[in-house]
C-alpha cells in the first residue's frame, strides 16, 4: 500500500525532528555564552566589593589564587567570563566548568548573572553528556570532574 509508505517517512521525520530539539542536533555551535556575556557587560556589573584592610588578599593575585566565594571586582568578573567564554570555545571542558563554578560560588553576582552562570553550566553539561554518550572520553571525564567539584 503506498499510504504506509508516507506514514514511515512522516513518523520518521518527526522523530528525527524531536530528537535534533532535544540535543540541538549535535553541532559544536549550540553551546552559546550570549546570555553569559550579556549578563556581566559593564552595564550590568554588580556594585564593587568593599574596601579590604591591607595585606589581606596577600598572595592572590591571580584569578587561580582567589578561593571561591570571594568577592571579585566587577573586572575580574569580567576577566572570570571572558576565561570561561574561551574555554568553552576551546571545548576545554574542564576550566570551563571550574570558572564556571568559581564564577557561581561568588557572592557579589546579582540575579541576571547568577541565572546566566547556572544556565551556561546546566548548558556545559548538557553537551558533556551528549558527547559522553558518543563515546567522547574527555567529556565522561570532565563530568565525572564536575561531580566531585564542591558545591557552594
Amino acid at each position: 500500500m503506498p499510504g504506509m509508505n508516507i506514514h514511515k517517512t512522516i513518523g520518521f521525520c518527526c522523530t528525527t525532528a524531536l530528537l535534533c530539539v532535544f540535543t540541538g542536533c549535535g553541532g559544536k555551535d549550540d553551546m552559546t555564552t550570549t546570555e553569559l556575556e550579556a549578563a556581566f557587560a559593564a552595564d550590568s556589573a554588580p556594585p564593587p566589593p568593599p574596601a579590604e584592610a591591607e595585606g589581606d588578599r596577600e598572595g592572590t593575585d591571580s584569578p587561580e589564587a582567589i578561593p571561591a566565594g570571594e568577592l571579585f571586582s566587577p573586572e575580574d568578573l569580567r576577566q572570570h567570563v571572558q576565561t570561561a567564554v574561551q574555554a568553552i570555545q576551546k571545548d576545554e571542558y574542564l576550566e570551563a566548568a571550574f570558572l564556571l563554578q568559581t564564577l557561581r560560588s561568588t557572592p557579589s553576582l546579582n540575579a541576571d548573572q547568577l541565572t546566566a552562570v547556572q544556565d551556561t553550566m546546566a548548558s556545559l553539561q548538557s553537551r558533556l553528556a551528549i558527547l559522553a554518550d558518543r563515546g567522547d572520553s574527555r567529556a565522561r571525564q570532565a563530568l565525572e570532574a564536575i561531580a566531585r567539584m564542591p558545591r557552594q
